[in-house]
């Protein structure tokens, strides 16, 4: 993610010999950073240094697996799918007032996306822990592992929220800074 930071401005307006390719840029700032990514991790898996030691054959589909899993995700993909589609209309109508509208509707979306990914982390890391106590036969201990995601999680708001919230909003009104 930090070599994207680094590469977007680099591919989108250009220095030195880079010629600048706008969002086209943008794009192939992401791809490269991927594929640097991809490639890292298939190295690091197949060298098995870490604890996990993949091997070429151990990259071959299996179709039982790949059809039960499609099964099982299936639901929760149509509710994906339809969040994307709720984003993309709601992109497509703010475009309709200009350009200032839909940056200011970028910015809060990946504001609400940072606080979405977090909270989507956390959910499935308790999933896991819940699962994995149930399965473990200590079904009493799940909501102890609930509770305290809970806790970790929530307790926080009321803390920073008043403090973040002026100096945020000031920036979509026309009035000054908060001191």
């Amino acid at each position: 993610m930090l070599l994207n930071f680094a590469l977007d401005p680099l591919f989108i307006f250009g220095w030195g010999p880079v010629a600048g390719n706008g969002v086209t840029g943008a794009a192939l700032a992401t791809l490269a950073t991927q594929a640097l990514a991809a490639l890292a991790a298939m190295t690091i898996l197949l060298r098995g240094r870490l604890g996990v030691a993949l091997a070429w054959s151990d990259l071959r589909p299996d179709i039982g697996y790949i059809k039960r899993a499609f099964f099982l995700g299936f639901p929760g993909s149509i509710e994906l799918s339809t969040r994307g589609l709720g984003l993309v209309i709601m992109s497509f109508l703010v475009a309709s007032f200009g350009t200032l509208p839909i940056a200011a509707y970028g910015v809060g979306s990946n504001i609400v996306q940072v606080v979405t990914i977090l909270a989507m982390g956390l959910s499935m890391a308790v999933s896991t822990l819940v699962g994995q106590n149930i399965g473990a036969g200590s079904a009493r201990r799940a909501p102890r592992s609930w509770a305290t995601r809970s806790r970790s999680v929530c307790s926080p708001w009321p803390v920073f929220s008043p403090m973040f919230s002026r100096r945020c909003s000031w920036h979509f009104s026309c009035r000054e800074m908060p001191r």
